[in-house]
């Protein structure tokens, strides 16, 4: 897929379809609504418990190291189930928001109109949530595999240079951060599969991440600026700002609840922004995935590989013994629907 077109399904990603505002409020109400349940019940242990400890609440300045783990000492497990709560209910949330964001996306590619993005979104989304989990648990495994790898690697360069004898900024300092870079680019590079597969399966009406997980890497192949370099270039710069703006605010305490509140109108504020992202994000995918460049990878058959039925000499099914008559092709006029194959 040549450079400009990937630029144009960039651009074009930018611009709103009919119920892309509706789609970002539901983003935007799932970023907010997810971490209001841990809100409160932290709120109700610490007025009712740690809150009332004067040497761990008062004080000037920012809240110190000592002072924190102090306080999550005395409110107890229940923290922990709070920040549980809240995380399930985001992820929950987000793998029925995606595949129906998705769903109404590419139906709008197509020129049609249904109505109620609500409603269709969980229409089309609910029947993906085990799909999107098993696609969550093997990010989580990717993840385990590359940053115990990275681990690994680094502990053997570290031996290596204590024994060659480098310098100690190189020990101390270089190492660690460039293990640092390596985690965090290696998650980025693990979400935006995630993201992807997600994406491809719904398009497709696939139900084999394996299919989809193959599909992605020559989909990357072939477009590498509007896959995972746009992807992880944009959330790198999301996550720095909204990091900066919560090591800005530690430093700087709110001096009244007139600060407080007016920090808590601009985080929802960035939690908007980061609705916005998504939505480009994903239109620019779907756009990008659906391009005419990439309609030949497309066509890979979502069938299983029947390996326990070849190691046993299980005879495979009928419409496997022969093989498929050509390939399984995309029907334009139906999003997510396949077609029968063709000869």
């Amino acid at each position: 897929m040549a450079l400009s077109e990937q630029v144009r399904a960039l651009l074009r990603g930018l611009r709103p379809v009919p119920g892309s505002w509706r789609l970002v409020g539901l983003r935007w109400a799932l970023l907010l609504l997810s971490g209001l349940p841990g809100m409160l019940l932290l709120r109700a242990m610490l007025s009712s418990g740690a809150g009332r400890i004067s040497w761990l609440v008062e004080g000037s300045g920012r809240l110190d190291l000592a002072r924190l783990l102090a306080l999550l000492t005395e409110i107890g497990p229940l923290a922990g189930a709070a920040i549980v709560l809240s995380v399930i209910l985001g992820l929950l949330g987000q793998q029925v928001l995606t595949p129906g964001a998705v769903a109404w996306l590419d139906r709008m590619r197509l020129g049609q109109r249904p109505r109620g993005v609500f409603s269709n979104v969980v229409a089309e989304g609910t029947p993906w949530l085990w799909t999107m989990f098993r696609i969550v648990l093997l990010a989580i495994l990717l993840d385990l595999l590359g940053l115990g790898a990275i681990i690994l690697i680094a502990e053997k360069i570290g031996v290596h240079g204590l024994l060659a004898g480098w310098s100690s900024v190189t020990l101390d300092v270089v190492l660690p951060r460039l293990r640092l870079l390596l985690t965090a680019a290696w998650i980025a590079l693990v979400g935006a599969g995630a993201f992807w597969c997600r994406l491809v399966m719904v398009a497709d009406g696939r139900r084999r991440i394996r299919s989809a997980f193959f599909i992605v890497l020559r989909a990357w192949r072939r477009a590498a600026l509007a896959g995972p370099v746009t992807f992880i270039a944009v959330t790198w710069m999301l996550q720095v700002l909204l990091g900066a703006v919560i090591v800005l605010w530690r430093q700087h305490p709110a001096a009244d609840s007139t600060q407080a509140n007016l920090r808590v109108c601009g985080w929802a504020l960035l939690l908007l922004l980061s609705a916005v992202v998504w939505h480009w994000l994903l239109r620019a995918a779907l756009l990008t995935y659906t391009a005419s460049d990439l309609f030949s990878i497309r066509t890979r058959p979502d069938r299983p590989w029947y390996l326990l039925r070849r190691l046993f000499r299980i005879p495979l099914p009928r419409e496997e013994q022969h093989g498929p008559e050509g390939p399984v092709v995309i029907d334009s006029n139906l999003p997510g629907r396949q077609c029968e194959p063709q000869p």
